[in-house]
């Protein structure tokens, strides 16, 4: 193993394990009871991603964004919610395609550097190759990077539209809390995320069974 690889494979190693230990430190799942629907409501409606901490130490940002993706998919799946699935979809896609758009432009600088070595502009050809892009790289690679940068631009235009949209307020949780107490189930902002999910899905359910019977008494 060369020395490149080496060092890529102990940053890996210690990029997982501060990862791990990061996660020991946050609320990083909705099945955690503790997870409060206050926290919640601060991730999702103030964007602090603070209230993923369960102590009051640094904790690098990315590490957080990849907690709370976690959390908004656990909250999608739970609850059965296909808009924030279908937003966390856009959002993979979204960064799939930053990641390809940043590989190209290092692919880039590699042909063009005059201080690359042959041995790295193969293997750039040969990853180019595998991408799907063979001879005149470099009016390719721009043309690749254009429809890239078109793509990116219109999915965050829709992923922003979407979340203009349906941005939730605080007051929209203090509705949903009265009508549910209004309507005979327990709930608050102090209440488990998890039973909150449950509690929906509980009512949602007894809306459904309701309808049913008002449906086949006016048969």
């Amino acid at each position: 193993m060369d020395s490149r690889k080496i060092i890529e494979s102990i940053i890996t190693k210690i990029t997982n394990a501060l990862f791990f230990i990061s996660k020991k430190l946050t609320y990083h799942t909705i099945n955690d009871y503790k997870f409060t629907m206050d926290r919640y409501i601060q991730l999702v409606v103030d964007n602090n991603f603070n209230a993923l901490k369960k102590f009051p130490l640094y904790i690098p940002k990315t590490y957080l964004e990849a907690i709370y993706s976690n959390i908004l998919m656990e909250y999608a799946k739970l609850s059965e919610n296909e808009d924030i699935m279908a937003e966390m979809r856009n959002k993979e896609q979204l960064i799939t395609l930053y990641r390809r758009y940043e590989m190209f432009r290092w692919c880039g600088l590699v042909l063009t550097s005059p201080y690359a070595n042959d041995e790295d502009k193969k293997k750039t050809y040969q990853f180019l190759s595998n991408s799907g892009i063979r001879k005149d790289y470099l009016n390719k690679l721009e043309g690749e990077m254009k429809v890239l940068s078109v793509k990116i631009e219109e999915l965050k235009k829709k992923v922003d539209t979407k979340k203009e949209e349906e941005s939730t307020q605080k007051s929209d949780f203090s509705r949903i809390f009265a009508f549910l107490e209004k309507n005979g189930y327990r709930a608050s902002i102090n209440m488990p995320v998890l039973e909150y999910i449950e509690t929906m899905k509980l009512y949602k359910s007894e809306v459904k069974r309701i309808e049913k019977e008002i449906n086949k008494s006016k048969k």
